[in-house]
């Protein structure tokens, strides 16, 4: 993707699109894992004793640290979703986002969303709605952040 994007970004922009495709994938692996495996090796392990809430850790995927981790990730990649999104604005081949702000209703309807644009971001190849799925994509991320704000 970024070799493509290379005809219409700037070095600047290219270093934004590489932040967006590296914290979408990220989060992909978040919302598919976790660190249960992670956390289940340490409970295991020598140092388990230093892990005040390595039980929650090891069973839920969405416990409080990772959350933290997530939503910090995500906040640091706002300022280039917004560049990005300026950039794309101007292409002839743009299409408008499918994500609306309001609509995820549950956690569940959250990552269906996301793992289905996930799906459809890896199989597109034309440039232009790559470039628009990657955003929608970041969209959710900022939902999913905003939601699961403490």
């Amino acid at each position: 993707m970024v070799e493509s994007a290379k005809s219409c970004f700037d070095e600047s922009e290219l270093g934004h699109l590489r932040a967006l495709i590296r914290l979408t994938v990220e989060f992909y692996e978040y919302l598919e894992h976790g660190s249960v495996e992670m956390a289940q090796a340490l409970k295991r392990g020598a140092h388990a004793d230093y892990f005040k809430d390595l039980h929650s850790a090891s069973s839920d995927p969405f416990n409080k640290y990772d959350l933290g981790y997530t939503c910090e990730s995500i906040r640091s990649g706002v300022d280039s979703f917004c560049s990005i999104c300026a950039t794309y604005r101007i292409f002839v081949g743009r299409r408008d986002s499918k994500i609306d702000w309001g609509m995820i209703s549950s956690m569940e309807s959250f990552k269906s969303q996301f793992v289905s644009t996930f799906n459809e971001f890896t199989n597109e190849t034309n440039f232009e709605n790559k470039c628009r799925l990657l955003l929608d994509l970041f969209k959710l991320q900022i939902v999913f952040a905003g939601v699961s704000y403490d």
